[in-house]
């Protein structure tokens, strides 16, 4: 207590009757010796007064709330300027029943809704201080308070070591230095002042339109019963959830710091995830979070045997009322403010999956509380991978898409706006230390603005597209998306899957890893370095290519390299009409008997066209004990054959119905088109002059076939300068 409070109270006790003084005594063991005066008007007063606006949730507006959060000072463990003692309250006088009563009586009323059955004192002409001092009968530590009147509105002081029951208050604010609850309020102010003390506050089936505003330093709120009802709330740091509280009904702003379930809510509705729900009545303020909480996970299964585990939450139900108090849920609509996070991204992550806004159909929140929907807006389904029987995750990453691997190795995390896949992955990462291997599934007609970066705390990325796969024609219907520029900084590793891109350039920056598995990319590439896992592209530019055994790589118009490290099982092909310009290639460390294979498409009116600009570096393999030098093999694919014969392989490749050489269609490959050889005059490569030969010409080998008494042949040509003595009687 303050000096000057203090020289007030002792002034005060000098002037009280012998009467009075009795009563005091009697009421010390629970009052802290604190006589009670009236206060009205005191400094101490309009101190108070002062400090009920500190804290706000943000003003009200349209849109469900579509302002900004609030910006809410940091909790204060500082002793609060107003007064928080009986003497410092505003004593306003009125008629009071009191009696002790027992512990059990007090939790059945705030469990059971049962009053009290006791003998009480009636008290008039007195404050709600004086009349706990009149309380007669021996002290249990517990008290029950019926206001019959009271002139206006009062500060209620709860005195320390002991739990007050009121009923019927009139309350304008609150001092916990003890534990106080109330069941019932009358007419209560527009604000209710929740004080500092070192007890609690407690609300039992409570319906008024105060705003409840809090200290912000140590204050406990507890809500027990259903159905309770305030204006709003703010600067209440714990809020404690009990007995059988199942709804908060908020008919202004709120915001909300710890919360705390110590209901039977889970325990009696193990299938209900939304454990908790706040009814948003007659307005569109969104409630702001500023802590996250923990109520446990649950086990659940729906009618159809699907079972997950998903954390219990809170449901966020916006309503309206009528003059005849009957409500109606009402469905946030897409692009509206329903929420406001004020946390890290990190705890806004964990807070996505614990806090359910109803909304409208298919829609849901992103990171910032906006509802929108992932089914018509931009959106990706962002997943993990994960260690499973054996694999490491980065293994279970690398075999997606090429292999087989456990079906826990990679489990679905949340979907998310494009704009916010990387602060999502990125927050994820670092609060649950992951993998850091993650694949993101790009939705229908996806559209990526910017620059797709691989995020900064993960290690590699794996964006895969939308097939809406044909199961009776075997066709996969790849579903455009869009992305004009990619990021992979050093260190990191991005992998397009399964993914057709369909734009006008994509850039690739950055020192990372890029490679194209099973990826159809309908745009101009342009890249430092890519690593080819079977890929179908419109035009590629880079400075190296490199490649795993047995892919292809397919270009619809131009393909440019400066360098290429290939495996030698590599196919590549080049539709009608295509350029190839080869820079050096090297294959001298791999050891297979396998040769490089150029197919370069022909339709009787475009051919594919071949330029050799670097050296052919293709080393040697062995065979039965003999060292051979590796050569590359080009031959002529007629098209028109093939398309007649109706085989996948001819069609155009950026076709949903297009499908690579290496498919289980019978004669589904290039070889088998090979064009037939009719003594013509063919230009197939051009060769840079200024080559050795032993590194261009020397390892080039053309292939054509022949049609011998409508039998097919196939023969290999050598350029015409080189060793053709060794072929006596060729024709």
């Amino acid at each position: 207590m303050k000096k000057k409070q203090v020289a007030l109270l002792l002034a005060a006790l000098m002037c009280i009757t012998p009467m009075a003084e009795s009563a005091a005594v009697m009421g010390a063991e629970f009052s802290s010796g604190e006589e009670t005066v009236e206060m009205q008007g005191t400094e101490e007063e309009a101190e108070a007064e002062d400090t009920a606006e500190i804290w706000t949730s943000g003003e009200e507006v349209s849109d469900f709330g579509t302002d900004e959060a609030p910006e809410v000072d940091g909790f204060t463990s500082e002793e609060s300027e107003a007064s928080t003692d009986a003497a410092g309250a505003k004593q306003v006088k009125g008629s009071f029943e009191v009696a002790y009563i027992t512990e059990e009586q007090y939790n059945n009323a705030l469990q059971n809704e049962e009053r009290p059955e006791v003998d009480m004192k009636t008290v008039e002409d007195t404050t709600f201080s004086s009349a706990l001092n009149s309380i007669e009968g021996e002290n249990t530590g517990y008290c029950f308070v019926s206001v019959q009147d009271l002139e206006d509105a009062a500060d209620f002081v709860a005195p320390e070591g002991m739990t007050v029951l009121v009923e019927n208050a009139r309350a304008r604010s609150i001092t916990p230095n003890g534990n106080i609850a109330f069941w019932g309020m009358i007419d209560p102010p527009e604000t209710i002042e929740i004080k500092e003390g070192k007890g609690t506050t407690a609300f039992f089936c409570q319906d008024m339109r105060s705003v409840l505003k809090g200290t912000g330093s140590d204050d406990k709120v507890i809500f027990c019963g259903q159905n309770n009802a305030i204006g709003g709330i703010s600067g209440v740091e714990n809020i404690y959830l009990r007995n059988n509280s199942h709804d908060l009904q908020v008919f202004g702003a709120s915001e909300f710091f710890n919360i705390y379930n110590e209901t039977d809510n889970i325990k009696n509705n193990p299938q209900e995830e939304n454990a908790f729900f706040i009814h948003i009545v007659n307005s569109k303020t969104a409630p702001v979070f500023h802590k996250t909480f923990d109520w446990g996970t649950g086990e659940f299964e729906n009618e159809n045997g699907e079972k997950w585990s998903s954390p219990y939450g809170i449901g966020i139900i916006y309503n309206t009322s009528d003059e005849k108090s009957e409500w109606e849920d009402i469905p946030v609509p897409a692009g509206t403010q329903a929420v406001k996070y004020d946390m890290s991204d990190e705890d806004i992550v964990e807070m996505l999956s614990r806090i359910w806004v109803y909304s409208e159909d298919g829609t849901t929140q992103d990171m910032n509380g906006k509802i929108w929907n992932p089914d018509k807006d931009n959106a990706v389904d962002i997943q993990e991978f994960q260690d499973c029987e054996g694999m490491s995750a980065q293994e279970i990453f690398e075999a997606c898409g090429r292999a087989e691997f456990p079906d826990g190795g990679c489990v679905w995390i949340n979907v998310a706006p494009t704009a916010q896949a990387e602060r999502y992955i990125n927050a994820y990462q670092k609060k649950n230390n992951a993998s850091g291997y993650y694949l993101m599934n790009m939705k229908a007609n996806t559209k990526i603005s910017g620059t797709l970066t691989v995020p900064s705390a993960a290690k590699a990325l794996k964006i895969e597209g939308q097939n809406n796969y044909d199961e009776s024609t075997d066709t996969d219907n790849f579903v455009p998306a869009s992305i004009s520029s990619v990021n992979v900084p050093a260190g990191k590793k991005l992998s397009l899957s399964r993914i057709l891109v369909k734009a006008n350039t994509l850039t690739f920056t950055g020192s990372g890893e890029v490679e194209f598995m099973n990826a159809r990319l309908n745009a101009n590439v342009t890249a430092d370095k890519i690593k080819i896992a079977d890929a179908v592209v419109k035009s590629l530019n880079c400075k190296e290519l490199t490649s795993e055994e047995g892919v292809c790589l397919v270009v619809s118009e131009y393909l440019n390299f400066e360098k290429a490290v290939i495996n030698p099982e590599i196919t590549i092909y080049g539709q009608p009409g295509a350029y190839l310009k080869f820079g050096e290639i090297d294959s001298a460390e791999y050891s297979q008997t396998a040769i490089p294979q150029i197919y370069l498409g022909t339709n009787g009116k475009q051919t594919a066209q071949l330029y050799i600009g670097g050296a052919l570096k293709l080393g040697t393999y062995e065979t039965e004990g003999e060292t051979y030098s590796r050569n590359l093999i080009v031959r002529q694919f007629d098209t028109k054959e093939a398309q007649a014969a109706g085989v996948p392989v001819s069609k155009d490749c950026f076709d949903s119905t297009y499908r690579y050489a290496w498919d289980e269609t019978e004669d589904n490959d290039w070889f088998y088109f090979t064009k037939i050889y009719k003594n013509e005059e063919i230009n197939l490569v051009t060769v840079n002059a200024s080559l050795d030969e032993e590194y261009s010409t020397n390892r080039l080998l053309a292939q054509f076939r022949f049609d011998v008494n409508g039998e097919k042949k196939y023969g290999v040509v050598l350029p015409r300068y080189s060793y053709l003595d060794e072929f006596e009687g060729l024709t």
